[in-house]
């Protein structure tokens, strides 16, 4: 999907909270892209603490990928650019948690991306851990531009 300036567009939604945004293609730089990708070739860490784990999903144009700093899953994030599967991704991506009280909206488009908090992310040191989260935003969609591009 495009932005009104025809800028590719992505729906990025936080299952934990319910928030939403439209983030365009030209966030993220071009050799950020480039690094990111010739990581994830590699299996090799993102930098900075991070890495990225691939899940396989046999689905065109679906990727399901997590999140780790530091050895620690933090992320989990759902990668639909296949509008016949939206819904039934939206789905389960939608159960993997929220604050009470939440309320999702379904993506109004593809692509779009669905990160939800990890149970078992660390935060005993909730300090630490709200860097990490500032973090992980950007790193969500710079991983998700990379992998659609």
């Amino acid at each position: 999907m495009t932005g009104p300036d025809n800028q590719p567009t992505l729906e990025h939604i936080t299952i934990l909270t319910g928030s939403s945004r439209m983030s365009r293609r030209d966030e993220v730089r071009d050799q950020t892209l480039d690094h990111v990708r010739a990581c994830l070739a590699k299996g090799s860490d993102v930098g900075a603490g991070w890495a990225v784990t691939l899940r396989p999903t046999g689905v065109d144009r679906l990727w399901v990928y997590d999140l780790l700093h530091e050895g620690h899953h933090i992320v989990r994030c759902f990668l639909c650019d296949n509008a016949g599967d939206s819904d039934g991704v939206w789905l389960l991506a939608s159960k993997t948690g929220s604050l009470p009280g939440t309320r999702l909206h379904a993506p109004q488009q593809t692509p779009w991306l669905a990160a939800a908090l990890a149970s078992g992310a660390p935060m005993d040191n909730p300090e630490m851990f709200a860097d990490v989260l500032r973090e992980v935003g950007d790193l969500e969609r710079i991983v998700a531009w990379a992998l659609l591009d």
